[in-house]
């Protein structure tokens, strides 16, 4: 999305940040479209989409708000960029963190998934106690999910989510795992 007009400031006021304008527009890193009836839809911000390696677009903010109305998650971060199918970090308040929970976390992320285009369907997902904060650095002064450091922080579980010989049972004590009866070639292929 782009704007321009007397109501936007023609420059940031530190010159030495990358400056977000193009021909005299300002570049929001929104991505959305005009519908014929003039409204405008915003799917979401452009550095929140990944792209699988099937070349799908898949919008993380509409999904990772999904995962948050699963039972006790706190928050959710939808992986995918450059894979061949999606995955997520789901987290829970450590009191939730016990069986019973995460039996009804498998069985709501089921019904999402029904909910979902095939790119977008999340293949296996790990759950894990809800350790974020400010002070470590995954969340913001406005506890939004800082997506690359919580990444870079978990990339032992990531990597673990997408290696087939890692079973539900098989989390290393580092999470609970989970996986959907997605048919795997209806969710590389879209």
């Amino acid at each position: 999305i782009m704007v321009r007009g007397p109501h936007v400031t023609p420059w940031y006021f530190d010159k030495f940040l990358e400056q977000p304008f193009k021909d005299g527009y300002l570049m929001t890193g929104d991505i959305g479209v005009l519908t014929d009836e003039g409204s405008l839809i915003i799917y979401g911000r452009k550095k929140e989409i990944i792209k699988t390696s099937y070349g799908k677009c898949v919008y993380t903010a509409k999904i990772e708000g999904m995962l948050r109305e699963l039972p006790k998650v706190t928050e959710s971060l939808l992986l995918g960029e450059s894979k061949p199918y999606c995955t997520a970090l789901l987290w829970v308040e450590s009191k939730n963190y016990k069986p019973s929970v995460l039996s009804k976390i498998d069985e709501a992320m089921n019904e999402v998934n029904k909910q979902l285009s095939n790119p977008e369907k999340i293949k296996r997902w790990a759950v894990l106690p809800n350790n974020l904060s400010i002070e470590n650095g995954e969340l913001t002064p406005n506890l939004k999910l800082k997506r690359n450091v919580t990444a870079v922080k978990n990339q032992k579980i990531i990597d673990a989510l997408y290696n087939p010989d890692v079973s539900e049972s098989d989390g290393q004590g580092l999470a609970y795992f989970g996986s959907s009866q997605v048919d795997d070639s209806a969710t590389l292929m879209g």
